[in-house]
């Protein structure tokens, strides 16, 4: 039987046996290891838990990396346990493939800046996100792991890691989709250019240190494709330096007002807070 996985976006939430099926069809015809996720009922997360971070898109399995499995009678036995299950792909070297996982928000606008600066990304595998985003598939690389902030909105799943796939359910109620141009039935999944292997693979810490002049050139104001990437760069940098919250407030707004066009003010403080409470977290201990 030929599935079709995720051609067309559905209106209601897909049937039990529609998941059971794309699962299938992702383990037998792609070798793509599943696991079984949480999903949404009624709005909420099926873990229960009243302030769940990551509903909808967070394992059933607490030993998920040793589980995922391309056998039919395991992927079967498990939609049988929980037959509203999203559908979880794992990532890296049992799949054979990495995904830039772009935001629509921040991450569109970073994604742009590096096409802008290094070329346009080949044509592969991609989905569209609950949220809007999108995944872009690339051949696995060794050394690719996991890594949050790339850039402002973009994060990779490599080695360790898992997406979310159509036709799974997004808390906002929207179904994850392939894009029809781009489905993985149909679909080469591309080698990444050197240029992006180059920046997924650099450790942060031996990233460049910015001079004194990147700062000062900045605050005369930017476009409309680097506004969110530089208004991460400058708030970090005023809060590691211990500049009081208030003021790293007044010199984001000056900032911005010399943007063409400048960020709404929602989406400005939306950053501000978001560095601030990465800052915070850090002098306190946790993970920076």
């Amino acid at each position: 039987m030929s599935i079709k996985i995720g051609a067309d976006m559905a209106v209601s939430a897909p049937s039990s046996r529609e998941l059971l099926k794309a699962a299938l069809a992702y383990a037998k015809r792609l070798k793509f290891p599943i696991i079984p996720l949480h999903t949404i009922i009624n709005g909420k997360c099926t873990c229960n838990k009243p302030n769940c971070t990551s509903p909808g898109k967070h394992p059933r399995l607490s030993k998920w990396q040793d589980l995922a499995t391309t056998d039919k009678d395991t992927i079967i036995k498990w939609w049988r346990q929980w037959p509203q299950s999203n559908i979880g792909l794992q990532t890296g070297t049992k799949s054979r493939f990495f995904v830039l996982d772009v935001d629509g928000g921040q991450g569109s606008e970073s994604l742009e800046q590096l096409t802008d600066n290094h070329g346009a990304l080949p044509d592969t595998v991609t989905q569209i996100t609950g949220s809007k985003g999108s995944h872009i598939l690339f051949k696995y690389h060794k050394g690719v792991g996991n890594k949050v902030g790339l850039l402002p909105g973009i994060d990779i799943r490599g080695e360790g890691g898992f997406i979310v796939v159509s036709p799974s359910v997004h808390v906002s109620g929207n179904q994850y989709q392939w894009e029809l141009s781009s489905h993985p039935l149909e679909t080469d999944i591309a080698t990444a250019p050197k240029w992006l292997l180059d920046i997924v693979l650099t450790p942060k810490k031996a990233q460049q240190k910015k001079p004194s002049s990147y700062w000062v050139d900045i605050m005369q104001g930017v476009g409309e494709g680097q506004r969110n990437q530089v208004a991460t760069s400058l708030a970090g940098h005023l809060f590691r330096r211990y500049v009081d919250p208030g003021l790293v407030v007044e010199i984001m707004n000056q900032w911005n007002e010399r943007n063409i066009p400048p960020l709404e003010a929602d989406e400005l403080a939306t950053v501000i807070n978001s560095i601030a409470s990465i800052e915070l977290a850090r002098r306190r201990g946790g993970k920076y």
